[in-house]
């Protein structure tokens, strides 16, 4: 879907949420589309790390899942 815009580069993607701290740290990319239902360590917890190594408050993190459940639906509010 988003590989069709003419003004989005989708410059990584990750199968685990180990890789997606790794690519976001080599890449640096602008913003961060996180399934917070990955494989390993999930979502939430990736993007934590991820702000936390680079100091990273502001890169902006959109949160999607497939499986909405309790536990998951308020959570994103909470990561700052």
């Amino acid at each position: 879907m988003l590989k069709n815009e003419p003004n989005i580069n989708i410059v990584g993607t990750a199968e685990n949420g180990e890789i997606a701290i790794q690519k976001e740290n080599e890449l640096q990319p602008d913003i961060v589309i996180m399934d917070i239902s990955m494989p390993g360590i999930d979502g939430f917890e990736a993007t934590r790390r991820i702000r936390a190594f680079r100091d990273a408050h502001d890169l902006p993190v959109i949160a999607l899942t497939a499986i909405p459940t309790a536990s998951t639906t308020n959570v994103p509010m909470t990561l700052n």
